[in-house]
């Protein structure tokens, strides 16, 4: 191997490296996890905004919020009368976000705007109602009661939900 070779590829390893360093480094200042508490207690909740929303089986009180430092900082929940708000809409960025609602104690989930609802793993629930506004994907694994239903002026189709039912 001549000196310029071995030069060329030093120069190649090293460039990389700081390349994958950059990458790591710009993806974690790039997303953020916030892990709200919720002081109260809640049976409703409505979510507003461009978001993702994934239904876990997790303790009431706690939401977690992921995505853009700055979006995440932005999501304040309001709680009134037994409803949980939680208001993305104010968001600069074109990036969804993501929050991870726990439903245990929720009888009724009302979805305001662009989003997609999944679940995390397969939900048990007693008796939840969702009712979508707006245009919305979902696609639910569940155990127990579950309701889907179009807010006023809004209609299901097949292409937007998709519920499963496990026995």
């Amino acid at each position: 191997m001549t000196a310029l070779q071995s030069v060329l590829l030093l120069l190649f390893i090293v460039c990389h490296s700081i390349t994958v360093k950059a990458q790591v480094t710009l993806t974690s200042v790039l997303t953020s996890r916030n892990e709200i508490k919720i002081p109260g207690t809640y049976q409703r909740i409505e979510v507003r905004g461009d978001v993702t929303v994934v239904l876990t089986n997790e303790p009431a009180g706690t939401f977690l919020v992921e995505g853009n430092p700055i979006e995440c900082n932005k999501v304040k929940p309001t709680l009134k009368n037994g409803r949980l708000l939680i208001n993305a809409e104010k968001k600069t960025s074109f990036e969804k976000l993501i929050v991870y609602v726990p439903i245990t104690a929720v009888t009724a989930l009302l979805i305001t705007g662009e989003a997609e609802i999944f679940s995390s793993g397969t939900i048990i629930t007693n008796g939840l109602e969702i009712t979508l506004n707006g245009t919305s994907q979902l696609a639910v694994h569940y155990q127990g009661k579950l309701q889907i239903s179009p807010a006023d002026g809004y209609h299901l189709s097949d292409d937007t939900f998709s519920i499963n039912k496990r026995k």
